[in-house]
């Protein structure tokens, strides 16, 4: 199962009374058809206006899914910065040119692809002042982020980041879990409602969706769930 734009678009109408219906049958038929104009009632909720709120909905989940580094979500959104050397300073945009957004993933090494492991910058300074003396015949794979910059032990290192494109189309699947839905829903619904100041508590029930919506994507940062694994800081 997937959920498509169209169908979400449709929803997020339906919450603000715009699927235009003389009767049953008509409100069932203008709901399940494509989002058009010819769908809805009068010039107050379009779809056109629909499309920027989702858009930017999306586009609120990808960032708080990206900001969860437990969060099972992240792999579809991922890709690679290019080879940085020690101390680089971590970029703003991926090895395609595309800008980063949440906080950065796994590092590997750019020539095998082995893990790192995140050790504290004194001990990554350490070795690589002492690395042909105290530490010779040593290569560990650590690293450390410090103000922005990556330190590590190897020659230069890939590190996982996610990034997204805000969509220009809004027919087909929404590269989102299934779950999701609702939470697109209030969200839009949130960011649309207070349209001239007369759905306040359509707003209101909206926001409280949409920010609980969040708080879940973002609950896989607990530790509890994952014992001793690495966590995202609290969400709260």
């Amino acid at each position: 199962m997937a959920i498509t734009f169209e169908r979400v678009i449709q929803e997020i109408l339906n919450e603000l009374g715009a699927i235009k219906g003389a009767t049953p049958a008509d409100a069932q038929a203008n709901f399940n058809a494509a989002p058009s104009t010819a769908t809805v009632i009068g010039p107050d909720f379009v779809p056109a206006m629909v499309e920027p709120a989702l858009a930017a909905t999306i586009g609120e989940t990808v960032e708080a899914i990206a900001s969860t580094p437990l969060n099972p979500e992240r792999g579809r959104f991922e890709s690679d910065t290019v080879a940085l050397a020690n101390n680089a300073v971590i970029p703003r945009t991926d090895s395609g040119g595309n800008t980063i957004i949440g906080v950065p993933g796994r590092v590997r090494d750019a020539a095998n692809g082995k893990l790192l492991l995140p050790v504290s910058a004194d001990r990554v300074r350490d070795f690589n002042e002492f690395s042909g003396s105290v530490y010779g015949g040593y290569t560990p794979y650590w690293y450390a982020i410090v103000g922005g910059a990556v330190l590590h032990t190897r020659q230069s290192v890939l590190i996982r980041v996610c990034t997204f494109t805000r969509p220009t189309a809004f027919t087909g699947n929404i590269n989102l879990d299934d779950w999701h839905e609702g939470g697109l829903v209030a969200g839009s619904v949130e960011k649309l409602a207070l349209k001239e100041n007369l759905f306040a508590e359509l707003f209101n029930g909206a926001n409280v969706r949409w920010k609980d919506h969040l708080a879940q994507v973002r609950s896989y940062g607990n530790p509890a769930l994952y014992s001793a694994a690495q966590s995202a800081p609290s969400p709260t």
